[in-house]
C-alpha cells in the first residue's frame, strides 16, 4: 500500500512516500514558506493544496496518509491518521534498524 507520511514541524514540513516497506522518496520545505505557498483556509480550517505541491506524478497516488508534528492538530487533512511524534519516531527507528527492542532518545527541536 502506498502511504504518505507528513511531519508538520515548527521549522520544517517533511514528506515521506512509501510503498509497503520500500521508501520511494523524501521531500522537505521550510515551514513558513510552505504555509505561505501551499496553505489555505477552507471552512475555517487550515488546509494544504496537494495538487500545487506536485508530490506525485500521474501514476502515483497515496492510498493512506499519516500526519505528525507540531502542526498535526492544526491542519485539517481529510482522511489522514494523526499520531504523536514519539509514535512516529518509534516507527521510523523500527523501519531503519529492524530492531524491536531499543532505547529511543528524543532531543526535540
Amino acid at each position: 500500500m502506498r502511504t504518505l507520511g507528513i511531519d508538520l514541524g515548527s521549522r520544517k514540513v517533511k514528506f515521506a512516500a512509501m510503498d509497503d516497506e520500500k521508501l520511494l522518496w523524501l521531500r522537505e520545505f521550510d515551514t513558513i514558506s510552505f504555509y505561505r505557498r501551499y496553505g489555505g483556509l477552507r471552512d475555517g480550517a487550515l488546509t494544504i493544496d496537494f495538487p500545487a505541491l506536485d508530490l506525485f506524478d500521474g501514476q502515483e497516488k497515496a492510498e493512506a496518509m499519516v500526519v505528525t508534528g507540531y502542526g498535526r492538530n492544526t491542519i485539517n487533512l481529510a482522511g489522514a491518521r494523526v499520531i504523536p511524534e514519539i509514535q512516529a519516531h518509534v516507527a521510523g527507528a523500527r523501519f531503519q534498524t529492524g530492531l524491536e527492542t531499543f532505547t529511543l532518545l528524543d532531543l526535540g527541536g
